[in-house]
């Protein structure tokens, strides 16, 4: 007889069919593990490890042939009996065909035959119910002897649930895997059917839909469905009234609106469902639901939802997961979709604006080469030889090179250009970038002409400068007949003291000192007319504040108190005196419009100490000179004051200002190397503040004073005294015969031969004739019937060794800038005192 076929002796027992031969029919076990009786020590351990064995565990001994074959339990254990669900009495000794057995029902004996002969398969996986939920168990056969066969059943449930998990998330990804492929090569519009389609097929779902949503009324979101996909047999919901223009909240779902709205899903079943959403859910047959948020960015964008209805689904961790990053790529292709519409748009946006410009914009190579521009590009750079765009590089000559060496970086940088070899120059201001277009490195530059603001920006400083002027003339106008006045009565009282036979001598001062008063407040008038550059001069501005000081009266009224705080000593400045005068004045005036009802205007000199940048040139000054102006009128917000100084702000009415009177300041200011600072609060006034680096290597006066012969413009000559032998010849050439005989009896008194002339041509004869010739000629720049320009030069052709002097009532540089006098000429500035005409003379002389 065989002994179990290889699989070894074991525990026995009567009735072990290893004792008997093929076909016999052992005696039933009754109510126990084993036959009871035995006393094998070795069989009970056995048993009772059988016994507690966490795995059900079941013995067949076989019976019969052919189609008598049957199976008789003779063991049953503790687990297999809980499994099984019925107590071990009912099933030890009963034959396996002659009962059915619900976990393999008749399939019993079928099972246990081909596990006998080792053929078929010979384990089975079955989904029993055990408590509350299902439990899923493995049943293993094996023959253990001839007679005796085994099955060992095994609790798999969460090895199972974990495979079947794996296996729907890997048939999910390879769902998402699909879609995400279509999203990437087509528009979502295009594959948002195929795509929910694919979804909801690999995630073996009843429906699957997408909603996008829209703004409503009160902020919020309302949802349209826009595409849904129905397993076979399913209801769509498409046409559903209810699921276009969904309103969340209005729907009871306002619960569902806060998860969506927190990046968290809706994830339940219809049973768990509160009664509202239950009734919504079962009116779509839906036993469970899933809908995922879909979003752009840090925008809720939609939804994408998955219904099960045949039965409740509970999702494992992994496949919300790979939902989860199905509705990122969604919301990544309709936001790179939106992004792209959006950027096309702005780029034709961008491109019309560029088009319409006034502003060239032109990209050129890394060698100056331009690639593309605009058409306001060609209109300031003009045409290229070859055609196209002139290249920025030929417009403004290094301009490349410094751009390469220096980069701006979108910074404004001012420069001059010229267009072609014979256009005029013109004044434009460039702002690059460096880019990088398709692996290539460009300049992006905008060039602006300026020509046309800075006409009109010079033209508004004019018009400034002729209100100021105009503000100027009632209070000059005053003071002149004040010294007309005493001009006119003491000339009288001389005339009587004369005819009396007495000395008018101090009526003939009064009359010269109302005349010098005259003359400076000529001076401080055209100071402000003059169309004058630059001139940068050696100036005490404690002096500036004094002079204007004189003519403020009448232009700030009686309702405003002025202050003076002037320090004495103050170190001089290197700046232009009428621009200086220009820059209070309109500090003043601003300061005046700023007290409509009356208050203090304080104006202030005096030195600051402390290290600071000058002009942007890296060098450092540790002393500057302040001139202030305050008032505690109205003040200014912050807004306000950070715009001051821009060009056309102005916080005037309509018509009452240009905007340019503190931008003008400002630039003045910068001009002379200079800071601009301001201090204000509404209702506490305003301070402002020019500071100037102290200019200490001159005293004050100006720069010509002390570089070039003649005088200055106030009239102050510098030089020798020393009179030429023999007395040299001077023509006076002026059409009025006062000044003639001022600078004939101031000349004549040194010792000179004065010869005059009241018109060009007059002048012209007295040259021709005169012997010996004239040494110099002192003319009026204008003079009847020709200039005295060309007078001077049209003698000189005659006599090369004239010399001349012009003179004029109006100031040196404006008379300089109209070319009216040739360079480097001496000039008298009128009105002159009889020594400033002796020492230009002289100093002509020794020249």
């Amino acid at each position: 007889m065989a002994q179990g076929h290889g699989h070894g002796a074991g525990p026995s027992c009567p009735g072990d069919p290893r004792r008997r031969g093929r076909g016999a029919a052992p005696s039933p076990p009754r109510g126990a593990v084993s036959p009871a009786g035995t006393g094998d020590p070795l069989h009970r351990a056995l048993l009772a490890l059988v016994e507690e064995s966490p795995y059900g565990i079941v013995l067949f001994q076989r019976e019969g042939e052919g189609d008598e074959l049957d199976f008789r339990r003779i063991l049953v254990n503790r687990a297999a009996e809980s499994v099984l669900g019925a107590a071990r009495e009912e099933l030890l000794g009963r034959s396996a065909g002659g009962s059915a057995w619900p976990p393999l029902g008749e399939d019993l004996v079928d099972f246990l035959t081909r596990v006998e002969e080792g053929t078929g398969t010979t384990e089975r996986v079955l989904e029993l119910e055990s408590g509350s939920e299902p439990r899923i168990f493995l049943f293993r056969g094996r023959l253990l002897s001839d007679q005796i066969l085994g099955m060992r059943i095994m609790d798999i449930t969460d090895r199972e649930i974990a495979r079947r998990e794996a296996l729907r998330k890997e048939k999910l990804l390879l769902g998402v895997a699909a879609a995400s492929e279509r999203l990437l090569s087509h528009s979502w519009l295009e594959v948002m059917d195929e795509v929910v389609m694919l979804l909801g097929s690999h995630a073996e779902v009843s429906r699957a839909y997408l909603f996008r949503g829209r703004p409503g009324p009160r902020e919020r979101l309302l949802l349209d469905q826009l595409t849904e996909w129905c397993a076979p047999g399913i209801g769509s919901q498409l046409d559903n009234p209810l699921l276009t223009g969904l309103d969340l909240d209005s729907a009871g779902l306002g619960g569902w609106r806060r998860s969506f709205e927190g990046g968290r899903p809706v994830n339940v079943t219809a049973r768990e469902a509160e009664p509202a959403v239950r009734a919504q859910l079962e009116a779509q047959d839906v036993r469970s639901i899933l809908i995922l948020p879909v979003w752009l960015g840090d925008q809720w964008w939609g939804a994408m939802g998955f219904d099960q209805c045949d039965r409740e689904r509970t999702w494992a961790e992994g496949e919300l997961e790979v939902l989860r990053s199905a509705a990122a790529l969604l919301g990544a292709a309709v936001q790179r979709e939106e992004g792209a519409r959006e950027l096309e748009a702005r780029d034709a946006r961008v491109a019309a604006a560029v088009t319409a410009s006034r502003d060239g914009f032109v990209i050129i190579t890394l060698e100056g080469e331009p690639v593309e521009w605009n058409p306001a590009a060609e209109r300031i750079l003009g045409p290229a030889s070859g055609g196209g765009v002139a290249s920025p590089e030929t417009v403004f000559p290094g301009l490349l090179e410094a751009l390469l060496a220096d980069p701006i970086g979108g910074e404004w940088l001012e420069v001059e250009g010229r267009r072609g070899d014979a256009g005029p120059p013109f004044p434009a201001q460039v702002s690059v970038s460096h880019i990088r277009v398709d692996a290539r490195d460009l300049l992006a530059l905008v060039v602006r002409d300026l020509t046309e603001e800075k006409r009109m920006e010079e033209r508004f400083r004019q018009m400034e400068k002729l209100d100021t002027v105009g503000r100027l003339a009632g209070g000059v106008a005053h003071d002149f007949n004040n010294l007309l006045t005493v001009i006119g009565g003491n000339a009288e009282l001389a005339r009587t003291t004369l005819e009396e036979g007495g000395s008018p001598v101090e009526e003939l001062q009064e009359i010269c000192q109302a005349a010098d008063k005259g003359g400076r407040l000529t001076q401080q008038l055209l100071a402000f007319s003059r169309r004058q550059v630059m001139l940068p001069s050696s100036l005490d501005l404690g002096a500036i504040v004094k002079d204007m000081a004189q003519l403020l009266d009448p232009l700030i009224g009686d309702h405003i108190q002025l202050t003076l705080e002037l320090t004495p000593g103050l170190p001089p400045v290197l700046a232009d005196p009428g621009q200086m005068e220009q820059v209070l004045m309109n500090l003043i005036l601003n300061a005046r419009d700023a007290m409509p009802k009356g208050g203090i205007l304080i104006l202030r000199t005096r030195v600051v100490r402390g290290t600071g940048k000058v002009g942007g040139e890296g060098m450092e000054t540790a002393e500057w000179v302040a001139m202030e102006v305050e008032d505690d009128g109205v003040g200014m917000t912050p807004e306000v004051r950070k715009q001051i100084f821009e060009p056309f702000f102005t916080t005037k009415a309509e018509g009452e200002g240009t905007g340019l009177g503190l931008a003008t300041v400002y630039g003045v200011v910068k001009q002379s190397q200079g800071e601009m600072r301001v201090t204000s609060s509404p209702g506490r006034g305003t301070l402002f503040q020019v500071l100037l680096p102290a200019f200490p290597g001159r005293a004050s006066g100006t720069a010509e004073e002390l570089d070039s012969v003649g005088v200055t413009e106030s009239g102050q000559g510098v030089g020798s005294t020393r009179a030429p032998s023999p007395p040299p010849i001077i023509l006076v050439a002026d059409a009025e015969a006062s000044v003639r005989r001022r600078a004939r009896e101031a000349l004549e008194a040194r010792g000179m031969r004065v010869l005059e002339a009241k018109t060009a041509t007059e002048a012209e004869a007295l040259l021709r004739n005169a012997n010996p010739p004239v040494d110099v000629l002192l003319t009026e720049v204008v003079l009847p019937g020709i200039s005295g320009r060309r007078l001077a030069e049209e003698a000189r052709r005659h006599h090369s060794a004239l010399r001349w002097i012009f003179m004029s009532g109006h100031p040196r540089n404006l008379v300089q800038d109209q070319g009216t006098i040739p360079p480097g000429s001496t000039f008298l500035e009128k009105p002159f005192a009889p020594e400033d005409v002796v020492r230009a003379v002289e100093r002509t002389l020794d020249m």
